[in-house]
């Protein structure tokens, strides 16, 4: 009986914290980050402000679970695109296409984020980041089952993997911050075009 219990009181705290993250959306669409305060949050939610800082210890720890909650269906997608029996080539470039199109889809919610300067820091602190660690080692397991495989040539696969990882995020920084973005699968190929095959002309070799 007092699991059941305690299921109905996490069920209950999570509906609860759930419903003060789609408060603070809103005053985000309305005000964006620097606008943002608990107080406003509060007051959109209808609660006292002291029941907001139950759930969040301050608004960067607010700030930071919204866009925790918003990229995690995305990292699981990822994955198991990542983890798929496709090629290894195949397998790299509809993670891109789908990493792109993910911000597409929630364009409006991360476009609020994407010119703050607190954000842009807790972006450069992405490298100690275990959720990214744990991306860029998918990636480069990927690379590696191509090296061996005789899909790519003999190389680091972490570093390329790296530089996948950020080409997708310059990417999509880049469309986030175009009024008129144009087409994730275009951009996507480019990614791909670029990484496998790079840049030179063929007369340049």
């Amino acid at each position: 009986m007092p699991v059941v219990k305690d299921r109905k009181k996490n069920a209950w705290k999570n509906v609860k914290k759930n419903g003060l993250m789609s408060a603070a959306v809103r005053v985000l669409s309305r005000e964006g980050v620097s606008g943002l305060t608990m107080d406003d949050v509060a007051m959109e939610a209808g609660v006292a402000k002291g029941t907001l800082y139950v759930y969040f210890k301050n608004k960067q720890d607010l700030l930071k679970e919204l866009v925790e909650t918003a990229t995690v269906p995305m990292v699981e997608e990822l994955t198991a695109i990542l983890e798929s029996k496709d090629s290894a080539k195949a397998r790299l470039c509809s993670m891109t296409q789908r990493h792109l199109s993910y911000f597409d889809e929630h364009r409006e919610f991360f476009r609020i984020f994407v010119h703050d300067r607190m954000t842009s820091l807790q972006r450069m602190k992405r490298y100690r980041n275990n959720r990214y660690q744990t991306f860029v080692n998918a990636i480069a397991k990927v690379l590696q089952t191509g090296i061996e495989q005789g899909e790519f040539r003999l190389l680091d696969p972490y570093k390329v993997a790296s530089m996948w990882t950020e080409s997708n995020i310059a990417m999509i920084h880049l469309r986030l911050l175009s009024e008129n973005p144009g087409s994730s699968e275009n951009d996507a190929a480019l990614i791909c075009e670029v990484l496998l095959r790079g840049i030179s002309s063929e007369s340049a070799h």
